[in-house]
């Protein structure tokens, strides 16, 4: 996909790569090597055309291969070194030597319950700060850091705009549990799309067993710990305002027969052809030209002792298929006070989400994929509609149902609201020595309702007039965690002492309903109990209750 997007705060308008432009620039494969100052191979190093997501990393030989255009400028960047910049030109073997970056050694890196300046830290740990993210419109965290460390693998598995980027970090642990890393907001558990891009400070990465261990089974996959953007000191109130707006496109659609070849087919007899007398872009009909827009305004500022942040953020996110569309709130307010000369911290946060989604299936992945499958393969002779104004059907009228009917019978939406809330007291009595305790709840809360009318292929398949489907679901994450910390340099080494007690507990309540044969569709999901089904017992109900100390 391929986009344009625009930010308000600075005038500026980036034109993203159209399609067109595509097919004029120059693609030519790139290979090359990054080495140290000594001509040691960089092992893991990012290589990544400027302004895209169109990157790899380079072997253990220090050896990258990469499709680029040929105007493109190559970003080589790795953990320690200064990133440079090659513009790639005509050339197609490139050698890259990197500089140590001293200055970076002294970077502050989230690790585990506290903090570690880079060249103190002997394990795989990786850091991208707010400055080096990817600066694209995104649906969650995992693509602001996309192509930035080596070793993780961020996936968009299509182009659903409630759907999630899959992340893997350490590969695969085991064959059946998941391999999606642990993800910690300010010291609390959440996932990637829990909090807007746009508040996000630092996003650090614990890789290596040793980095991960402090956080116990649950690190087994690695560690992805998010650093919101706060206000420290004293500093005047500062608003920033935000805005994007984006597009996107297929630039390059499955190789299939349109009408004129289909029928070419049919001409030579082949089995199973049918000429039905229509010309029907099946993608044309279910596709639509998204916009997806994006305002975020924020405030921040403080006194010596007192400094706060509040902002609000929406985003509408419209995917290319019709019917998809994403519409996100996200306030924010965090609090922090400082006491005795600054021997207490006490801190307060409070944020969370509101999204409304279209559900265009019986479940929570909000469109349903068959119509994107059956736009590609549906004879593209036949009509939309028949003669009669009815949905022109296959044959068989079970394999393939008509991708327009799948989306226009139905009506569907899903509604969830996430609240996050953790306050801390955090007390150093003494140099090095901090005691911290902190406490958290995070409460998810969904309701979502989904519809098929009469005229929807499963009533034919089924035999039935009208089918509804009710549900919800709600997850509570309790945490409780009290640790101390004690630090000490004695000349040129530093000892690091953390101890503490962490208790966590879940609980997790959902019940989903269905029932059919309606006497109309002018209520859909919310008659439920006009349906005749569930009155003869032919219907489902689904409660269910589960609680995790």
């Amino acid at each position: 996909m391929t986009g344009i997007f625009a930010s308000e705060s600075s005038g500026a308008v980036n034109n993203g790569i159209q399609a067109t432009s595509i097919a004029q620039q120059k693609i030519q494969t790139i290979t090359g090597k990054v080495v140290d100052k000594n001509g040691e191979p960089i092992i893991g190093a990012n290589v990544v055309a400027k302004g895209t997501t169109n990157g790899t990393v380079t072997d253990v030989d220090g050896n990258f291969t990469l499709d680029v255009s040929d105007n493109v400028i190559l970003q080589i960047s790795y953990i320690g070194y200064l990133t440079q910049e090659v513009p790639v030109s005509n050339k197609t073997v490139i050698t890259v030597r990197l500089v140590e970056d001293t200055q970076s050694l002294d970077e502050v890196v989230v690790v585990g319950y506290g903090t570690q300046k880079k060249g103190e830290i002997a394990s795989a740990i990786s850091s991208v700060k707010s400055d080096n993210f990817v600066k694209i419109p995104t649906t969650d965290a995992a693509q602001l850091i996309r192509g930035q460390v080596a070793g993780l693998n961020v996936v968009t598995p299509d182009a659903n705009p409630v759907g999630k980027s899959q992340i893997t970090l350490r590969g695969a642990g085991t064959l059946k549990s998941s391999t999606t890393p642990l993800v910690l907001i300010d010291g609390v558990p959440g996932d990637m799309d829990t909090v807007s891009p746009d508040a996000i400070e630092q996003i650090d990465i614990l890789k290596d067993g040793s980095a991960a261990a402090i956080y116990g089974t649950r690190g087994t996959n690695g560690v992805i710990l998010i650093t919101t953007k706060n206000a420290k000191g004293e500093m005047p109130t500062e608003i920033d305002v935000n805005a994007y707006l984006a597009t996107q496109q297929i630039t390059r659609r499955l190789s299939f027969f349109d009408a004129d070849g289909y029928r070419n087919l049919v001409a030579q007899g082949k089995p199973g052809t049918q000429d039905d007398g229509a010309t029907t872009d099946w993608l044309d009909e279910v596709m639509q030209t998204p916009l997806t827009q994006i305002y975020n305004i924020s405030l921040r500022g403080g006194s010596k002792n007192t400094n706060y942040v509040a902002s609000f953020e929406y985003r509408g996110i419209e995917g290319i298929m019709k019917c998809t569309k994403n519409q996100m709130y996200y306030p924010r307010v965090d609090l922090t006070h400082r006491m005795f000369d600054n021997k207490l911290k006490l801190t307060a946060h409070l944020s969370g989400y509101k999204q409304t989604y279209f559900a265009g299936s019986d479940d929570d992945n909000g469109f349903n994929k068959e119509v994107y499958r059956n736009a590609i393969t549906y004879n593209p002779t036949t009509p939309v509609k028949d003669a009669n104004g009815k949905w022109s059907e296959s044959p068989s009228k079970t394999d393939y149902p008509n991708p327009v009917g799948l989306i226009e019978e139905i009506e569907g939406e899903n509604q969830a609201t996430n609240l996050r809330m953790h306050a801390s007291a955090s007390f150093t009595p003494i140099d090095g020595l901090e005691i911290k305790y902190l406490v958290s709840s995070n409460n998810y809360n969904q309701v979502r309702g989904y519809y098929e009318t009469t005229n929807h292929i499963s009533s034919y398949k089924n035999g039935r007039s009208g089918f509804a489907s009710r549900g919800t679901k709600r997850k509570v994450d309790d945490m409780s965690e009290l640790t101390a910390s004690y630090r000490k340099t004695i000349k040129d080494h530093t000892f690091n002492i953390l101890a503490g007690y962490s208790w966590m507990r879940t609980n997790y309540q959902f019940y989903w309903m269905q029932n059919f044969n309606f006497p109309s569709d002018d209520y859909t999901y919310n008659g439920m109990g006009t349906g005749q089904a569930l009155k003869d017992g032919r219907a489902n109900e689904f409660p269910n209750r589960k609680r995790i100390n």
